[in-house]
C-alpha cells in the first residue's frame, strides 16, 4: 500500500503513514452503540406512552352511563 500523501510504500496497512504521519484511515462513520440503544430506549418509552394514552382516553366517558345507572339503581 502506498500513503496517498507522500508516496512512501508500507508492507501492512496502518492508521498513520510511518513516512510522513498523515492519518491514512478515515474513521467509519455510523451510529454509536451508545446512540443506537439511545434511540431504542426512546421508541419504547414513546410505545408506552401511546399504549397508556389510547387505553385511558375518554375512559370516563365511555363508563359515565353505566356509573349513573348503578346510582339510580340504589
Amino acid at each position: 500500500m502506498k500513503c496517498k500523501y507522500c508516496g512512501q510504500e508500507m508492507i501492512d496497512i496502518k492508521d498513520y503513514c510511518v513516512n510522513c504521519g498523515k492519518k491514512l484511515k478515515e474513521k467509519e462513520k455510523g451510529i454509536s452503540l451508545f446512540g443506537l440503544i439511545g434511540i431504542f430506549i426512546g421508541i419504547i418509552i414513546a410505545t408506552i406512552i401511546c399504549c397508556y394514552l389510547i387505553i385511558n382516553l375518554n375512559t370516563d366517558k365511555e363508563i359515565e352511563p353505566y356509573l349513573n345507572n348503578s346510582v339510580e339503581n340504589r
